[in-house]
């Protein structure tokens, strides 16, 4: 089931041809924040009243926890530009046709043409708020495949656009039903061909839409995909980096120094060996207990731990004032969180120079 209300919209904050973020008054209870997805439902403005979506909010949740338009009134219908044949969102009330990269002829081609990765490093991360620092750790050619785990809409991504904003990110693929990326794709094995032979990236960072799903169980996650994507790029002829989730703040003590989550993918999900990248410049007690807890899991599954700086890279996106949080704290609350995350992407750069050399 859905919640949905009337609503006004207020003021228009901020917008591009994607996304619209909004206040809107819900039936004269007061003012609140909501988003609008152009594409989807066509642009709305103020005065105009809206029919949104207020589950996520209504049940009090930080993870997608925003009213959405789902309609403009007194509009009775809504015509769109059609690209290709394929759906996303399919058999749900707002289904899209999108188009995908297969399906283009001027990408045949290139699609006729792969064999393989060819080493291609796949930087593999749980979280969205991974994506910033791991890019500007590889500050070179790049695909940002985005996974249908958490967003479906890449123009929720804020983070996104400042990357391809500042030229860090050179291609953005959606994957799965995850939707408005510079190439759609079917899936993750799919996107990967798309970064590879199409965009002709040296590497591809992997990570899911803003926000994440977790119920606190073993396998309850939606980052455990991070298991599943590693297997496919070592079948496609990848080199697969995960990226732990580290925390010396979470209040939970399961996600704490290393996150269960990432200890579950690498004890009983991932099936073909992967590197996982420690920064080896973390402070040196927290780095001990994470290390000890990595290499247990790391040594179960056959996977290899690695390290490689993350300072360098970590100051590079700072300069560039880009957005850097994770579960509301940046770099200064969760150093070790961020230098990981740009060890991984500096790893997979030394891994490129290296073949290139």
């Amino acid at each position: 089931m859905i919640n949905a209300r009337l609503a006004r919209v207020v003021r228009v904050l901020q917008e591009n041809p994607d996304i619209q973020e909004l206040v809107v008054d819900m039936d004269g209870g007061g003012e609140c924040a909501a988003v609008c997805y152009p594409p989807l439902t066509g642009s709305v403005q103020p005065g105009e009243e809206v029919i949104v979506n207020t589950t996520a909010v209504d049940l009090k949740l930080g993870s997608g926890g925003r009213h959405f338009v789902i309609w403009a009134l007194p509009r009775t219908r809504q015509s769109g530009r059609m690209r290709g044949h394929i759906m996303k969102m399919r058999y749900s009330p707002m289904q899209a046709c999108t188009g995908s990269f297969e399906e283009d002829p001027a990408n045949r081609a290139a699609i006729d043409a792969f064999t393989g990765l060819a080493g291609m490093p796949v930087i593999i991360c749980e979280l969205h708020s991974m994506v910033a620092p791991a890019v500007c750790g590889f500050a070179g050619k790049v695909a940002y495949i985005m996974t249908d785990g958490a967003a479906l809409p890449i123009a929720m991504s804020r983070t996104v656009r400042q990357l391809k904003a500042s030229g860090f990110v050179d291609a953005t693929i959606t994957a799965g039903h995850a939707f408005g990326g510079d190439l759609e794709a079917v899936n993750v094995h799919s996107a990967l061909v798309a970064a590879k032979a199409v965009a002709q990236c040296d590497a591809a960072v992997v990570a899911m839409g803003p926000g994440i799903v977790g119920t606190g169980t073993r396998y309850g996650f939606s980052g455990i995909e991070q298991g599943w994507i590693a297997d496919a790029a070592n079948r496609m002829g990848g080199r697969p980096i995960i990226v732990p989730r580290l925390s010396r703040l979470d209040p939970r003590p399961r996600h704490q120094v290393v996150s269960h989550h990432t200890l579950t993918v690498l004890r009983d999900v991932c099936c073909t060996p992967v590197t996982c990248v420690m920064a080896s410049d973390m402070e040196p007690e927290f780095a001990k207990g994470a290390r000890t807890r990595l290499a247990d899991a790391a040594s179960r599954g056959g996977h290899c731990l690695a390290y490689a700086p993350g300072r360098e890279g970590l100051e590079r996106a700072v300069a560039e004032q880009l957005e850097l949080s994770t579960m509301g704290r940046g770099p200064g609350e969760e150093p070790e969180f961020f230098l990981t995350c740009v060890a991984a992407g500096d790893y997979a750069r030394t891994m490129v120079m290296s073949e290139k050399e």
